[in-house]
């Protein structure tokens, strides 16, 4: 079994969750404006991608701050069906200048974008770089 990592080791989560309002809803707004919120007064940049049916967001920070972030997330009724992965160990942070950016993802790649972030053939840390190319 794997150890966890000292809490303020930097890490970066990344998931993906089912949204329980279309795109466009105004708990997009208030997703938005709470992610931006909470991950900035706790030094976890990072973005938030929007689909039709779904988020995916990517954080980056010390490794406890992102477990609680994290549990709060997962209890957010606006999310369901969520999807997670780490990547433990990051050595320079990827989005050290981004405050909780949030993007749409076109609808003629959207298909092609969750099918490759939720592919069982790709690492993490590959997850994690496609998220910051469509961003």
């Amino acid at each position: 079994m794997d150890q966890a990592p000292p809490p303020n080791t930097l890490s970066r989560l990344l998931f993906v969750s089912t949204s329980t309002h279309t795109l466009g809803h105004i708990s997009d707004l208030e997703v938005f404006r709470s992610a931006a919120r909470h991950n900035n007064s706790n030094n976890i940049p990072g973005v938030i991608l929007r689909g039709e049916t779904w988020f995916c967001q990517v954080l980056e920070g010390e490794t406890a701050r992102l477990e609680a972030t994290w549990d709060r997330i997962s209890q957010d009724p606006r999310h369901a069906c969520a999807w997670h992965w780490w990547q433990h160990g990051v050595r320079q942070r990827l989005f050290s200048n981004w405050h909780t950016e949030h993007w749409g993802i076109s609808p003629q790649i959207e298909k092609l974008f969750i099918d490759m972030i939720m592919s069982e053939s790709i690492v993490a840390a590959d997850k994690i770089i496609l998220v910051r190319a469509f961003a």
